[in-house]
């Protein structure tokens, strides 16, 4: 009797560890959107950064120039990353004014993408739909990203567009080999 259970005993101790894995990757994936759906709501800076990213985006809004040669007059910032995420924003900034929440938003895009075009990734490398799925929602586990997530920062939005160039670049090289 024991010797025709145990060919279905290591099948059923991985699904179990799947589906417990599943559960508790959800509950963080869940705990991400609260959390970062509050961020939204809060209508102030939550990071150090965020104040002078919004700046280069207003100032981009009315073609001002965010790269400053001189340093002597005001303001006292300095643009330090390419302007790809401010530019993002600036439409929103066209039609609704300042405001932190779009550049969160986009950040809470970059990181939800990156989940996907990690999965993507993954599933492309190994074959095996559940491992990219695992793999995608593990990214929402990780304390760091739940935290920073949410702040109008590159971060998040530069980790979206490097996974998606990653994860097009990976598929043309495995479609050209397959």
């Amino acid at each position: 009797m024991l010797r025709r259970i145990t060919p279905w005993l290591p099948h059923v101790l991985v699904g179990a560890a799947t589906l417990i894995a599943f559960y508790f990757l959800g509950f963080t994936s869940y705990r991400f959107m609260k959390y970062n759906i509050k961020t939204y709501t809060f209508p102030y800076s939550v990071d150090y950064g965020e104040g002078p990213i919004l700046d280069q985006v207003m100032r981009l809004s009315k073609f001002q120039n965010i790269y400053k040669t001189d340093i002597k007059n005001l303001p006292f910032t300095i643009t330090n990353y390419p302007p790809v995420y401010q530019l993002a924003q600036v439409p929103f900034a066209w039609i609704y004014g300042p405001a932190f929440w779009y550049g969160r938003l986009l950040s809470t895009m970059g990181v939800i993408a990156s989940a996907i075009f990690i999965a993507l990734i993954l599933i492309q490398v190994t074959g095996d739909r559940i491992a990219g799925m695992l793999g995608g929602l593990t990214l929402f586990a990780i304390p760091y990203i739940l935290h920073w997530s949410p702040f109008c920062r590159v971060d998040s939005f530069a980790l979206g567009l490097s996974l998606a160039g990653y994860s097009s670049s990976h598929a043309g090289r495995t479609a050209v080999k397959g």
